[in-house]
């Protein structure tokens, strides 16, 4: 599962946005680790670990870039590069990971609406007037 949302005309420095979405992740419990690449834009790429109701690990991958005049946020479950090589561990009998990616969607779509709400706030305290 993936949400995204693009924002367009918005001048924000991205590291800013990049620390509001970390901050609102670790708000809820998950621990946040990033990592910045350059190409074709800048984007960090994120990945939280948190714990679903059950007490069971989940984890929630995302990317956040910015090209041109949009910026652009976008959070999975079960999608990324760590959800790939779990595919990999499912074919060899590993089925919990296959129920830990669910109770990560689960988790997602409860954060989503809560997510939106805080990232426009911040887009708003962070966009810089246009030169």
């Amino acid at each position: 599962m993936k949400i995204r949302r693009i924002w367009t005309d918005k001048n924000v420095r991205l590291d800013s946005l990049v620390e509001s979405v970390e901050h609102f992740l670790k708000m809820k419990g998950f621990t946040v680790s990033k990592r910045k690449q350059i190409r074709f834009g800048e984007q960090f790429l994120i990945v939280a670990i948190g714990k679903h109701e059950d007490g069971s690990h989940v984890i929630i991958e995302g990317k956040i870039l910015k090209k041109k005049n949009e910026v652009i946020i976008e959070l999975s479950a079960g999608e990324g590069p760590i959800s790939k090589v779990d595919a990999l561990a499912n074919l060899f009998g590993a089925g919990y990971v296959t129920l830990r990616n669910v109770k990560s969607e689960e988790v997602l779509i409860r954060l989503e609406p809560e997510f939106y709400v805080y990232i426009d706030q911040a887009m708003i305290n962070l966009t810089k007037p246009s030169p």
